[in-house]
């Protein structure tokens, strides 16, 4: 694919990304509710090192596509995997990263104030089942990691690589803090939306 229109699809692609799944999003769950969702690092142990991993990981992956946009140099020390560069890859990993935007943000919609960033053990927790929580019980985790997945396709490189396997598996323990969590606060009702719904899909 064109570098240029790469270049210009990335920049778009993450100010929509981060602009409207975080910023927008969490200032009006902020308006809406007169809370910070934004809670990701600020519990202890375990949980702490989960999410200030996340938290990292978020960072990194725009400042490749910095690096990518500014500098040919600089990009060439991520180790860019040549085989993987392909204009089929691209085409499939642009499809990849919308298909985990839409997610994201249907998941969002259907949480609307009870959306979190991070666990917080001290707020109210209300369960959500409608909607794409019917197919996955966490749609938003499911939606970024597919983006992720689908920006290593557009700029396959070793730390894109290692960014996005260091993520999957961090969600992997993310996923089952946050169940612990429901669990202990809503009790049958989670253990039996668990056993009608699947953990990813």
């Amino acid at each position: 694919m064109n570098e240029t229109i790469l270049k210009y699809f990335m920049i778009m692609y993450f100010l929509l990304y981060y602009g409207v799944l975080f910023v927008l999003n969490s200032y009006l769950v902020y308006k809406r509710t007169g809370k910070n969702p934004y809670v990701l690092g600020k519990s202890k142990g375990i949980l702490s090192f989960t999410e200030n991993g996340i938290k990292i990981t978020g960072i990194i992956i725009p400042l490749i596509v910095i690096i990518f946009i500014l500098s040919k140099e600089i990009y060439q020390w991520l180790v860019p995997i040549e085989y993987l560069e392909k204009i089929y890859l691209d085409l499939i990993g642009i499809s990849i990263m919308h298909l985990g935007f839409v997610i994201c943000l249907t998941a969002q919609f259907y949480m609307r104030s009870s959306w979190r960033i991070g666990i917080d053990v001290d707020d109210q927790v209300k369960l959500i089942t409608a909607g794409v929580f019917k197919y996955s019980r966490n749609p938003f985790f499911l939606g970024t990691f597919l983006s992720y997945l689908g920006f290593f396709l557009v700029l396959p490189n070793i730390l894109s690589f290692t960014v996005g396997t260091v993520y999957y598996f961090l969600i992997q323990i993310q996923v089952r803090l946050e169940e612990d969590n429901l669990v202990n606060t809503l009790g049958n009702s989670y253990h039996d939306y668990c056993v009608k719904v699947r953990r990813w899909i």
